[in-house]
């Protein structure tokens, strides 16, 4: 039996499936890459190489569904802009970090005086350098 979506039901449908296969692809790169160890975190992986290879094994099997969905329904790809998505994220670290400027911490308690100059500093020019990068990006 052949079934057919309006506009607005392949719209949810395709946007749900892509989100599912970009979860689905960032989990299959993360169970495959080396950990990251960052400044100010680091990434570790508990899992035994069984459970990753099945997890594996899972999700192909997952992302070839999606597939044989998207013919079926004749979904299509949408087009992503890499240099937008850099762009809205350090839109958000600019507006983070915003909030964590000394006189903002006073709302977790009494901020040394010497915060001010010793912090915000800082603050100001991460704050420039994510300024800075999403205005390149947009530049494109």
């Amino acid at each position: 039996m052949s079934c057919s979506l309006n506009d607005y039901q392949r719209n949810s449908l395709s946007a749900t499936l892509r989100f599912c296969e970009k979860k689905l692809r960032e989990a299959k790169a993360l169970l495959s890459a080396e950990p990251l160890c960052g400044i100010l975190y680091r990434q570790r992986s508990a899992l035994s190489s069984e459970a990753r290879r099945l997890a594996e094994e899972q999700i192909d099997g997952a992302l070839s569904l999606l597939a044989e969905v998207a013919r079926n329904f004749d979904l299509q790809a949408a087009e992503e802009n890499l240099a937008a998505h850099v762009a809205a994220s350090m839109t958000l670290c600019w507006a983070n970090l915003a909030d964590v400027r000394s006189a903002k911490l006073a709302a977790y308690g009494t901020v040394d005086a010497r915060l001010s100059e010793t912090l915000d500093p800082y603050i100001s020019r991460l704050e420039q350098f994510a300024l800075a990068i999403a205005a390149l990006m947009q530049a494109e």
